[in-house]
């Protein structure tokens, strides 16, 4: 949703010639093409407007805006699908939001220098203290203050259209991320709680009063069904798929167990070794598929290199200490539970592949949206 979804052609054009007569015929040439009036606005946006808005949510919520003034059908019901990528690294929120967060007596160039490298910091290549650290949570905490701003924004514009208290709206995240924890940054190579315990908020007063909150266990897939259930239609029975909505989960009690899985490393171990130039030996050790299972105490954690950890959550909330060869009855129950769960999946066929270009693909490994 994004207008700059990169540095601009026309920038990066001019910088790679050397001389000003260079430098003029090359952007001549780029303005010529067929879609040199959107590199021409991308660099005007880029160098004028970028520091005072940004590129993600300020245009997606214009973008939200528009559609609800002037190309919603106001006689159908609708389904919005919106995706924010702030916070994601890199973390660059506006100063005002930054500098709410900042620790004390931080100045905030020592922010803004920090490293926001998470494949060179993992590979060793560089090393970050914890005052680094509290630096990159401060802007990632400012990421997400911003992004509540936004949000609330969308309440505003459908509220401007009295759609307010007639649309269902679902706040979640597919990820947290690590920023130290673990040895890790960014959200690959682990499934510990620092990604995958998540918030899930959702307002539809007809049928999710407010102010009440759930402690059971639920996964995003329990959004689905859900949604099903609220436009009165029938959960598909499908084993990749809940059919207990979140009503049900909150009256009658969470789920037993919920599952989790890390198909493959993202960036793959090649993939980091090009863009690292280096690749230490230890880090082979991310080269793995990973299943996670979890009830209310415990959470196991099985590789496919034979790995295998076990944290009591009740006690042990950060997963600090494993202690799998402590309670190996433990192992072997949630092994037994997780392996049926497993087979579910067997005959899950491979995603089709997909042509694209290799900044694009780049940029999707970054993000842990290819497997």
């Amino acid at each position: 949703m994004s207008l700059v979804e990169s540095d601009t052609d026309l920038i990066s054009i001019a910088k790679e010639k050397d001389g000003l007569l260079e430098q003029s015929q090359a952007v001549g040439k780029a303005l010529c093409r067929r879609d040199g009036h959107r590199t021409l606005l991308n660099a005007v946006y880029a160098k004028f407007l970028r520091e005072r808005y940004d590129s993600g949510a300020y245009l997606t919520n214009w973008r939200i805006r528009r559609w609800l003034s002037s190309s919603r059908n106001p006689d159908q019901p609708f389904f919005m699908f919106v995706n924010y990528l702030e916070p994601h690294l890199e973390y660059d929120p506006p100063k005002k939001f930054r500098d709410e967060f900042l620790p004390e007596g931080m100045d905030p160039s020592y922010a803004e220098a920090v490293n926001q490298d998470a494949w060179a910091y993992i590979c060793g290549q560089i090393e970050m203290n914890e005052r680094d650290f509290e630096a990159l949570s401060a802007l990632y905490k400012a990421e997400l203050r911003y992004l509540d701003y936004r949000i609330g924004q969308v309440y505003e514009y459908l509220t401007e259209h009295d759609l307010l208290e007639e649309t269902m709206i679902v706040i979640t995240g597919d990820h947290g991320e690590n920023i130290g924890d673990h040895g890790l940054m960014d959200h690959q190579y682990c499934l510990y709680d620092t990604l995958l315990h998540v918030p899930l908020l959702i307002r539809y007063p007809e049928q999710f009063p407010a102010g009440n909150t759930c402690d059971e266990l639920v996964e995003l897939k329990d959004i689905y069904p859900t949604l099903l259930e609220i436009v009165k239609n029938e959960a598909i029975e499908n084993s990749s798929h809940s059919v207990r909505g979140l009503q049900e989960l909150m009256t009658e009690g969470g789920k037993e167990y919920i599952f989790s899985e890390y198909m493959k490393p993202q960036p793959s171990m090649n993939a980091l070794k090009t863009r690292t130039g280096h690749l230490p030996t230890d880090i082979r050790k991310y080269d793995r598929t990973l299943h996670a299972i979890r009830d209310t105490d415990w959470k196991f954690i099985k590789g496919s290199d034979g790995s295998s950890e076990l944290y009591n959550i009740s006690s042990d909330p950060f997963e600090q200490c494993e202690i799998s060869n402590e309670y190996p009855e433990k192992v072997d129950e949630l092994t037994l539970v997780l392996d049926k769960q497993l087979g579910l999946f067997d005959n899950v066929s491979e995603s089709p592949t997909v042509d694209m270009s290799s900044s694009t693909q780049e940029r999707l490994e970054d993000l842990g949206y290819l497997q």
